[in-house]
């Protein structure tokens, strides 16, 4: 009789243990989902800026326009503020297609 009682004894803590492994198992995945947000939240958010077909990026600090023309890639500086890109893109267009022809 006692191998029943044994074996009933060892029946219920190993389903309680099963239980436990559950509940770890979804606090476990809570987890690594909550890792995955504050590594989302630490990315830099990149925008896309554009300004007519130019796209604008951001490096150190900076703002440059750049453009396909042709094949060839090319970079316009705009400063460390968006102000007054269209002009600075403009007045670069206008010298570039004025040496084109």
């Amino acid at each position: 009789m006692a191998g029943k009682s044994d074996f009933k004894a060892l029946k219920s803590q190993n389903g309680r243990l099963r239980k436990k492994l559950e509940e770890a198992e979804k606090r476990i995945k809570e987890l690594e989902n909550s890792i995955i947000e504050i590594e989302e939240l630490k990315q830099p958010e990149k925008k896309k800026i554009k300004v007519g077909n130019w796209n604008i990026v951001k490096s150190g600090g900076y703002y440059r326009a750049y453009q396909r023309i042709k094949g060839k890639l090319h970079g316009v500086y705009v400063g460390k503020k968006l102000n007054g890109a269209r002009a600075k893109i403009d007045a670069w267009e206008a010298n570039f297609f004025v040496k084109q022809s």
